[in-house]
């Protein structure tokens, strides 16, 4: 019996070891790579956003760096962040990351809108401040700022001073 609860648990921990493997992903020069790739993107979306840092790091980082590659070579998405991301990230990789996943999971769902929109920029925005909402990362006051302004229900309009006006369409909420 103790032999096989040992086993058990050392399946358990050698299981709880390996997290999700992304594939590194360089600049290719048919776009058909990069469409074979989207169901990866998907499930690495998917994965940043259920996850927090803690619970697999190594993993994390390599779907970061997975989508950051996919996301510069690809050329058919466009992103642009905003200098207002850097500063309230002090450029942490990972919570730009997960605004660029946010911002890819809204465009992925909602294929007619530009990659440059507010709703994007809304989405990704939200999907950071969740992430760091969960504690994940050390205070940051300008992050802190933005989760205030969102409970405050100020965050929207802010948003909208901070992106072109031309991202900026009739289908998107006042």
């Amino acid at each position: 019996m103790k032999g096989r609860l040992l086993l058990i648990f050392l399946f358990a921990l050698s299981a709880a070891s390996f997290g999700q493997s992304w594939p590194s992903f360089g600049r290719v020069a048919d776009s058909t790579n990069y469409y074979e790739a989207e169901p990866l993107v998907d499930s690495c979306i998917s994965y940043l956003r259920h996850t927090l840092p803690q619970d697999d790091i190594a993993g994390r980082i390599e779907a970061v760096n997975f989508l950051d590659n996919w996301i510069t070579g690809v050329p058919y998405v466009i992103i642009s962040q905003r200098e207002y991301l850097f500063k309230a990230t002090r450029g942490n990789l990972e919570l730009m990351t997960q605004h660029v996943a946010g911002k890819l999971y809204f465009l992925r769902s909602h294929p007619a809108y530009p990659s440059n929109s507010f709703e994007s920029e809304w989405i990704g925005l939200n999907w950071m401040l969740d992430l760091y909402n969960m504690g994940a990362f050390p205070q940051i006051e300008a992050m802190d700022e933005l989760l205030d302004m969102r409970e405050n229900n100020t965050l929207r309009e802010w948003l909208m001073d901070k992106v072109p006006s031309d991202w900026i369409n009739e289908n998107t909420e006042e």
